[in-house]
């Protein structure tokens, strides 16, 4: 349908708005604008929108202004004299290239798919139309070997409209390589049914013939990394698995001939249309199972897995954290993260494990961020499950980014396979946390001697943190210290604390187990020209290096708070008897033991 040059303008501006503006979307808004009539009439570019809208049909329109937008090499700062000049050529370029696409998928399906294969027997679709799941039942295996076994075809779109379909990969026997992932360890494998759900995070598969449904999770939207999670199934064992003959299922129930997952994928359905009601009281009358998935729904614990490794899917675990959920995960031996994480939501994360966190990739979130590793068997640890090997916490190629940063290696405990290592960091921004660890230790610390000044402020060095390594980041490690009071005096004591610095606004304490990371070297108060002087001591005597001593004798004073000094030069043969300001007289002072000092 042909347009006028005033909505071939209009269709420009929403195109710009939904690839520049992240809060427009073209589709929500269907391709609204806010353009007036008289600012088009104004511009001078007036005539390419009229050359434009007799050239191209409305459709074709909106083809020709996205294919620019998508080539570009930086969408948002696209000119519309860059479109004017060389608009032509990149649709054209763009147009054969969806034409290649297009002969390509058709290629790809002949080569996938044998007589037979019954494909689309099965389908499910993402809630956004961009993941098609498609059930070829009597597929053959990748080599043709595997007669009617069945598998699961994943492809991609665009967008909603279909645009662009891409043959993903497949889930079925000897399906290897790139996506794939290889069923031929799986026994009793077969595919009847398919669910998907709302994001393409989770798969499930059913097989009446055999009673199975399989739960296959993948590390993310792009369906990369597919793991089978847990098995619901006859005589099923494995981690996080259900025999579902322990629930009053028999063979002939056909279970399951349908099953459904909700948006999440932590909630699903499953029919069984033959099933004969409780205690087999009503001959194939049917029934619905539901099941809830704990895995994903707040936290997984030391005790719900073994030897088995489990792939958290990052935007799933996204989604719970979005919407406040707060999430723990707790891992025997080691937690791992490849993904990137990135949280808006209140939700607040907590890695915990028995031996290593490692974090490969960037985790920025606005809430909270707890991290534990070679956590101890008080917590639940299990000494069987926690393998040999140092235990570290290492985000060196990695930023982490939180409200308020907890970062702990403990001890382990008594598990027999407790050893700690270190603590490594590169970037970090907390505006509170804290570092603690039981095998942090510092030496060469050093304080600077001073002249008297009345004050217990000390100037203090050194003082390297063994367990603690800074890679390639802002932080450093500050120390502060003091002595314990102002008075001259030789090997005084400057316990000296630290901390992550280099922060915008805050630092980060370092501790050790018992509390304050500290070391305590010792320095020097000298006396100097700001020293108070002693009682009843002219000033230039000062410098004859005068001791006081002070007695309280209750035998010759009824009053206590008279007191009596006695000082002593060096040198001096007699001790002198001062008498302070507030003693008037000395009625037995002939009773005193006076001494030379």
């Amino acid at each position: 349908m042909k347009v006028t040059p005033f909505e071939t303008y209009q269709t420009y501006l929403s195109v710009k708005n939904h690839f520049s503006n992240p809060k427009y979307d073209y589709f929500k808004y269907g391709g609204r604008s806010r353009a007036k009539i008289a600012s088009f009439n104004k511009r001078k570019d007036k005539y390419w929108f009229e050359k434009t809208s007799r050239k191209y049909p409305d459709k074709q329109i909106v083809e020709f202004l996205v294919s620019n937008f998508v080539s570009a090499d930086n969408p948002q700062s696209l000119w519309i004299g860059e479109i004017i000049n060389s608009g032509e050529r990149t649709y054209s370029e763009w147009s054969q290239t969806q034409q290649s696409l297009g002969y390509i998928f058709k290629e790809t399906i002949t080569d996938l798919l044998d007589n037979n294969d019954q494909f689309s027997n099965a389908l499910a679709l993402t809630k956004d139309g961009k993941i098609l799941a498609v059930g070829a039942t009597n597929d053959d295996g990748a080599n043709g070997t595997t007669s009617n076994k069945g598998a699961v075809h994943l492809f991609t779109f665009d967008d909603s409209d279909f645009t662009n379909p891409k043959y993903e990969a497949s889930i079925g026997n000897n399906y290897t390589g790139g996506k794939n992932y290889d069923t031929s360890g799986i026994s009793d494998w077969g595919v009847a049914q398919v669910a998907i759900d709302g994001d393409g995070n989770r798969l499930a598969t059913g097989d009446f013939n055999d009673g199975d449904i399989r739960i296959f999770g993948f590390e993310d939207t792009s369906l990369n990394e597919a793991s089978l999670q847990f098995t619901i199934g006859f005589d099923q064992s494995g981690t996080n698995s259900v025999d579902i003959s322990d629930h009053g299922f028999e063979d002939g129930d056909t279970f399951p001939n349908y099953i459904a997952l909700d948006d999440t994928g932590t909630l699903m359905a499953a029919g069984s249309t033959l099933d004969d009601g409780l205690s087999n009281g009503a001959t194939n009358t049917g029934a619905v199972y539901l099941w809830s998935d704990t895995i994903m729904r707040g936290a997984t614990s030391y005790t719900d897995f073994s030897s088995d490794d489990v792939v958290i899917n990052k935007t799933e675990l996204e989604e719970f954290l979005n919407n406040g959920v707060d999430v723990t995960l707790q891992a025997n031996t080691d937690i791992t993260i490849d993904s990137a994480i990135t949280v808006t939501g209140t939700g607040n994360l907590n890695l915990h494990a028995g031996r290593d966190v490692n974090i490969n990739s960037n985790i920025n979130t606005a809430a909270n961020l707890g991290i534990i590793a070679s956590d101890t068997d008080n917590h639940n640890v299990s000494d069987s499950d926690r393998d040999s090997g140092q235990a570290d916490i290492d985000a060196s190629s990695a930023s982490l980014t939180a409200t308020d940063l907890n970062i702990e290696l403990l001890d382990g405990g008594t598990l027999t396979n407790a050893s700690m290592g270190d603590i490594n960091l590169s970037t970090v921004t907390a505006t509170t946390g804290s570092l603690m660890s039981a095998n942090f230790s510092v030496s060469g610390a050093s304080a600077d001697n001073k002249t008297y000044d009345g004050t217990t402020t000390a100037t203090v060095s050194g003082g390297t943190i063994s367990g603690l390594n800074l890679t390639g980041s802002d932080l450093a490690i500050s120390s502060s210290g003091s002595f314990l009071d102002p008075d001259v005096g030789d090997n005084k004591d400057v316990p000296i604390s630290y901390e992550l610095s280099g922060f915008t606004t805050s630092t980060i304490s370092i501790d050790d187990t018992t509390g304050s990371l500290e070391s305590l070297p010792t320095a020097n108060i000298t006396a100097g020209a700001s020293t108070p002087p002693l009682p009843g001591v002219a000033p230039d005597e000062e410098k004859e290096k005068i001791v006081v001593r002070e007695k309280i004798n209750k035998d010759v004073f009824d009053d206590v708070s008279r007191i009596i000094s006695f000082i002593s030069v060096d040198g001096a043969s007699n001790a002198a008897l001062i008498q302070n300001e507030f003693i008037t007289s000395f009625p037995q002072v002939d009773a005193l033991s006076i001494q030379r000092l």
